[in-house]
């Protein structure tokens, strides 16, 4: 009987998560000319539920998952207890030995010290998270700032003819001149945007950029692109 949880460790996502793309990228650099176009794109789906969502599914045959999570320190008088159960000598040595004093206000101050570490490897995680996501929106608002001069594509036949054969005629289609290379930008509402010095009168490449950037936007690759950011600002070292 399969078990399954949501309660799956993000360093275990991300352990899981760094071998299936170890495994991707083989397949990749192995197989990249014997399997069908559409398993890559699968095969990264799998890796970004795996680094987004902590869910583990476990069965009565699979191994035990080593706890590595950090240990408190027990109280030291329950052992001592535990210890004088079994070994009465170990009370005298408590009493008339300063070296056993020593040694357990030792292990108290080391398990104080080691419960601050999870907070300082917090804090670093969050302002990581915090940095990337910063850097990565400071690029979307520049970008941005340059996709608000274009200019909407109107009396073009050719583009219209094509958009409305593909089903996708609600699709805007935009020039810029600040671009190199045709693009999609949007999630809810995509756009096509081209390049204003690319040449329009050429209606075989017209087909075939605009048959492609349709075709990212019916395979949500917009969606998809943007589940790769959020993989990257959470697993961001």
């Amino acid at each position: 009987m399969f078990n399954f949880r949501m309660d799956m460790p993000l360093h275990l996502m991300a352990l899981y998560g760094s071998v299936m793309i170890l495994i991707v990228w083989l397949f990749r650099c192995l197989l990249k000319d014997h399997l069908p176009k559409f398993v890559f794109p699968v095969l990264w789906m799998m890796v970004i539920v795996r680094m987004l969502i902590p869910f583990a599914i476990s069965s009565p045959i699979s191994a035990p998952v080593p706890n590595i999570n950090p240990i408190i320190t027990e109280n030291i008088s329950s052992i001592l207890v535990e210890e004088v159960a079994v070994n009465p000598e170990v009370m005298y040595e408590y009493e008339y030995s300063n070296i056993a004093f020593a040694s357990d206000n030792q292990i108290v101050h080391s398990s104080v010290s080691y419960m601050n570490t999870p907070n300082i490897i917090l804090a670093i995680f969050l302002g990581g998270i915090l940095t990337t996501a910063g850097v990565l929106l400071f690029q979307k608002r520049k970008y941005s700032k340059i996709l608000k001069d274009s200019m909407l594509v109107e009396h073009n036949e050719t583009i219209n003819e094509i958009i409305r054969g593909m089903g996708m005629g609600h699709i805007l289609v935009l020039t810029n001149d600040q671009i190199a290379s045709p693009l999609v930008c949007g999630l809810v509402r995509p756009r096509i945007y081209l390049p204003t010095r690319m040449d329009f009168q050429n209606t075989a490449l017209l087909k075939h950029i605009l048959t492609h950037e349709i075709v990212h936007i019916k395979r949500g690759d917009n969606w998809i692109k943007s589940a790769m950011i959020l993989v990257l600002c959470v697993h961001w070292y």
